[in-house]
């Protein structure tokens, strides 16, 4: 009788062979999960101390590099930079460290981003634009499905804005102007239905992300800006902000006259949001308008002289790339100076008829 042994022993070697082969697989995963969880104890560590980016983040890139290789992989990674920011949104007792996570969430993104090669840079930013385009397009729904909106809603779509500023001004020219037609989309679709800080949010991602957003010369892009810019006048205008929200409105379409704080050999011609500066008016003085949209005359900005001032130092409030440490605050509300605002507000239209007359 023919002995086949050799061919059994064939056969086990070919199990001993998947069986080792199922063992790496496991040890890969095995692997994979423990570098998520490292992965997510950074962004703790970052959300809590952002000035240690330099020290921890290096160390994690070339950790991920085996797996950002693989598609699967890949879109984990970024997928759980996207999820771990939501979670923190969603955590009232973490809203003092949102600031610090947006911004090391973007640089992170960033510093994968210029780790890449081409291709990979290609997979990568194609993942990270369809991610913030999945959680856009979930929050934008929301929004336009509601007329109110809870506290917590609110947080995540004006969260969510913030963070889509902070990857346009940190990521690659190209990769932030598909990210910043989201964030112009998402601006434009809460400005609808305003929640009470939906202005606010907005002016904070735009004094980040307008100079980036500038940058697109597409035809398309400038009118969006003009639209979006528009908008933000009417609820003005209209009344339905207070005064310290008006006056962050007007700092951001200074900024935007100013080109974003940038050379004026390279700014861009934009239209202006209400008329044209009084020629005689100095250089220096602050410009404010009224409710139709105009600019005051020098007697009702006499007027507001008398007043209290209210917007000192305003300007040390638009964020900077290093500045964040915490949320931005604000200047705490006047009784007086609101009072006395909304009367000067009502009185305008009086003196603009009047003036008509003469």
């Amino acid at each position: 009788m023919q002995d086949y042994g050799q061919f059994d022993g064939g056969s086990g070697d070919y199990k001993d062979k998947h069986q080792d082969q199922n063992i790496e697989d496991d040890n890969y995963l095995i692997e994979f999960a423990n570098i998520t969880q490292n992965l997510m104890s950074v962004i703790h560590s970052l959300i809590l101390n952002p000035g240690h980016f330099t020290l921890i983040v290096p160390p994690l890139i070339n950790n991920l590099r085996p797996y950002l290789g693989f598609p699967s992989q890949f879109r984990e990674i970024i997928k759980i930079i996207i999820q771990q920011y939501c979670v923190y949104m969603s955590n009232y007792f973490q809203s003092i460290n949102e600031g610090n996570f947006r911004y090391s969430g973007a640089r992170l993104c960033a510093s994968l981003d210029s780790s890449l090669t081409p291709i990979e840079q290609t997979s990568f930013r194609w993942t990270l634009y369809t991610l913030c385009k999945n959680e856009t397009d979930s929050q934008a729904s929301n929004w336009q499905q509601k007329e109110n909106h809870t506290e917590e809603e609110q947080k995540k779509c004006h969260g969510l804005i913030l963070l889509l500023a902070e990857l346009v001004t940190q990521m690659e020219q190209t990769s932030a102007f598909t990210l910043g037609d989201l964030l112009i989309q998402l601006i434009i679709i809460v400005l609808n239905k305003p929640a009470p800080n939906s202005v606010k949010n907005i002016c904070q991602a735009l004094k980040l992300a307008g100079q980036t957003l500038e940058k697109d010369k597409g035809d398309c892009r400038r009118k969006e800006m003009e639209n979006m810019m528009r908008a933000l006048t009417e609820l003005v205008t209209e009344g339905r902000v207070d005064s310290h929200v008006g006056y962050m409105v007007h700092s951001v379409h200074e900024l935007r006259n100013g080109n974003w704080g940038q050379s004026s050999n390279n700014s861009v011609t934009v239209e202006p949001a209400v008329e044209l500066l009084d020629p005689n008016q100095a250089i220096d003085e602050p410009v404010l308008y009224g409710p139709d949209g105009k600019v005051l005359t020098p007697e009702e900005n006499k007027f507001l002289e008398q007043v209290p001032d209210s917007t000192t130092n305003i300007e040390d409030h638009i964020i900077s790339e290093q500045g964040y440490e915490g949320e931005e605050t604000w200047m705490s509300e006047d009784d007086d100076i609101d009072a006395a605002y909304e009367e000067f507000l009502k009185n305008i239209p009086k003196q603009i008829k009047n003036q008509t007359q003469k």
